[in-house]
C-alpha cells in the first residue's frame, strides 16, 4: 500500500457509432459496451477473459476497420476454453464470423458475446482466430445458466444471484487465509485484519446465510477483534501502516455491531474510534500510520484519510461519540488537497487526484449526513461525472469500484444505472471459471505493479460482491437506503 502517486493524462476516446444493442432472448436489450470504457483499452497489457478461462494480451488493430486483437497468453485449467482448439499465441479478432468493430474494447467484446451465449443452457459461440495458415472459427460449447439477466440485473437477477453464490462458497471455503500475499503486504497483521474486514463486509452484504459462511464470518470477526490496531515488529515507526488496519477493521466491527448490539463490540469501537482521532496529524490528514515522514519522503495521504474519516463515520452511526472537529479538520484539509473540479487530491503536498480515491470520501459523507454542505458536494459532483475514472484510482482499483458502487448507489438510481452501465462487462471479464474475482490492469500496472494482484483473490473477490450487491446490500451503515 506504500506507493508513490502517479499523475496520468486521462484521455477519452469517444467514437461516432456503436454497436446496437442484442437481446438476451427476453425482449431485454444486452446493452452495447458503454463508449466511457474504449479509453480503457490497455494496448500491450495482459487481461484475464473472465468465465472462458484465459489470458490475453490486448493488442491494437492491424486490418483498417477492423477492431482490437487479443493475442492468446494462456488457457486456463479450469475454463471454458481449454475446451477448444485454441492455444498460446492465437489471436482472437472477433466473435461469430465478424471481427470486432473498431469502436468495441476487444474483452469487453468479448465477454459479451459470452454473456449473450450463456442465456442458454447448452451454450455455444465462436471465435475468429488469426493463425499463420489464416483466419479459423473455433466453436465454443459450454453449459450455460439457463437463464436470462433480469432488466433490473444485477438487483433481482437469479443470473446474478447464481454468481454470488459461486463467489460466496469460494471466499468461504475453510482453506482461505484472508491474507495479502504480495510485496506491498510486507506487514502481515495489517494486510490480515484489512483483508479479514473486506471480506467479512461481502459476507454480511449479502445476508451471510448458512454454515460455511456463517463460520467464515466468525473467522473475519475473530481476526479483526484480535489483531485490529497492532502490527508486525518494524524497523521504525515510519513505516507503519497501522492506520489502515484501523480504519477497515473498525468500519466491518460497526457494522457487525448494527447487526447485532453487542456491549464488547461497542467498548471496542470507543478504543478504536479514539485511537483513529490521536492519530490525526495536526494538518489535519493521517499518514499510513503513527510516523511522521515514511520511508517514501512524504506523511499524509488522503485515501487512508478519506478511510479513517469513514471509519469515524461508522461509529457515530453506531451510536459512538466521535469528535466532530476531527472530521471538521480532515474535511478542510481535504478541500485544500483538492483543486477545484477534480477528483479527491493525493495530499496538500501532491495535488495529484483520481475519481478512485473520491470515493471512500463521498461514502463517508453520505454516512454523516454531510452531503449538501460545500466540499463534499463539490467532491460528489465531480465523483458522480467521472465514474469512467474510477476504475483507474491509484493503488487498488477493485477497493475503489466496491466503494463507488455502494457510494453511487446511495445517490440514487440514476448514479447507480450510469455506474453499472460503465462496469457491467468489467466486472465479467474479471470473473474466473473457479467463481472468485480476480485483478484487471491499469494505467500503474506495469510501472508501479498492481495492489490488487499483491493482496490476492480473497480481496478482489471480496470488492467484487460489495460491487455486485450494492443494491440490495443487507449492510446497515454503509448503506444508506435513505438517500437512494
Amino acid at each position: 500500500m506504500m506507493r508513490k502517486p502517479l499523475l496520468f493524462l486521462l484521455c477519452l476516446s469517444f467514437f461516432l457509432c456503436a454497436a446496437p444493442p442484442a437481446s438476451n432472448g427476453e425482449g431485454v436489450p444486452i446493452p452495447p459496451v458503454p463508449r466511457e470504457m474504449f479509453s480503457d483499452r490497455m494496448y500491450g497489457f495482459e487481461y484475464f477473459l473472465g468465465p472462458l478461462g484465459g489470458r490475453a494480451t490486448l493488442e491494437k488493430p492491424s486490418v483498417a476497420g477492423e477492431g482490437d486483437r487479443l493475442v492468446v497468453t494462456a488457457v486456463l485449467s479450469p475454463g471454458i476454453l481449454e475446451h477448444t482448439d485454441l492455444s498460446a499465441g492465437d489471436v482472437i479478432v472477433g466473435v461469430n464470423g465478424s471481427p470486432f468493430k473498431p469502436e468495441e474494447h476487444g474483452v469487453f467484446a468479448l465477454m459479451r458475446a459470452y454473456a449473450e451465449a450463456a442465456s442458454e443452457k447448452k451454450a455455444s459461440f465462436s471465435l475468429l482466430v488469426e493463425r499463420k495458415e489464416g483466419r479459423v472459427e473455433i466453436p465454443v460449447k459450454f453449459k450455460g445458466f439457463g437463464m436470462k439477466y433480469s432488466p433490473t440485473a444485477p438487483a433481482k437477477c437469479k443470473r446474478t444471484a447464481a454468481i454470488l453464490k459461486r463467489a460466496l462458497d469460494w471466499l468461504s471455503e475453510k482453506r482461505r487465509t484472508y491474507d495479502g500475499s504480495g510485496p506491498a503486504c510486507s506487514n502481515k497483521n495489517n494486510s490480515r485484519v484489512v483483508v479479514s474486514s473486506v471480506v467479512g463486509l461481502a459476507l454480511l452484504a449479502s445476508g451471510a446465510k448458512g454454515k460455511s459462511r456463517a463460520a467464515a464470518l466468525k473467522k473475519c470477526r475473530c481476526i479483526v477483534l484480535s489483531q485490529v490496531g497492532k502490527e508486525d515488529l518494524l524497523p521504525d515507526k515510519s513505516w507503519s501502516q497501522v492506520n489502515w488496519n484501523l480504519a477497515f477493521g473498525t468500519i466491518f466491527l460497526a457494522e457487525l455491531y448494527a447487526r447485532k448490539k453487542e456491549p464488547s463490540l461497542k467498548k471496542k469501537l470507543v478504543e478504536l474510534a479514539a485511537q483513529i482521532e490521536a492519530n490525526q496529524k495536526k494538518t489535519g490528514g493521517w499518514a499510513h500510520g503513527i510516523g511522521g515522514v515514511n520511508g517514501l519522503g512524504y506523511c499524509e495521504l488522503n485515501i487512508v484519510g478519506a478511510l479513517c474519516v469513514l471509519a469515524l463515520a461508522c461509529c457515530e452511526k453506531a451510536g459512538v461519540k466521535i469528535d466532530r472537529r476531527v472530521i471538521e479538520k480532515a474535511t478542510d484539509y481535504f478541500d485544500r488537497s483538492t483543486p477545484q473540479g477534480c477528483g479527491l487530491g493525493y495530499s496538500v503536498e501532491n495535488r495529484t487526484n483520481d475519481a478512485g480515491r473520491s470515493a471512500p470520501a463521498v461514502l463517508a459523507y453520505q454516512v454523516l449526513g454531510m452531503e449538501q454542505d460545500p466540499f463534499p458536494a463539490r467532491l460528489a459532483k465531480h465523483f458522480r461525472t467521472h465514474l469512467e475514472q474510477v476504475r483507474h484510482g491509484h493503488g487498488t482499483p477493485s477497493m475503489h469500484l466496491g466503494l463507488a458502487a455502494i457510494a453511487s448507489w446511495n445517490m440514487g438510481k440514476k448514479v447507480w444505472d450510469a455506474f453499472w452501465e460503465r462496469y457491467r462487462w468489467h466486472v465479467l471479464s474479471v470473473l474466473a471459471p473457479e467463481g472468485c474475482f480476480t485483478w484487471f490492469p491499469t494505467r500503474e500496472s506495469r510501472a508501479i505493479g498492481n495492489g490488487d494482484k499483491d493482496m490476492g483473490l480473497c480481496w478482489t473477490t471480496a470488492w467484487n460482491i460489495l460491487l455486485l450487491t450494492a443494491p440490495e446490500s443487507k449492510l446497515k451503515i454503509l448503506s444508506c437506503p435513505s438517500r437512494r
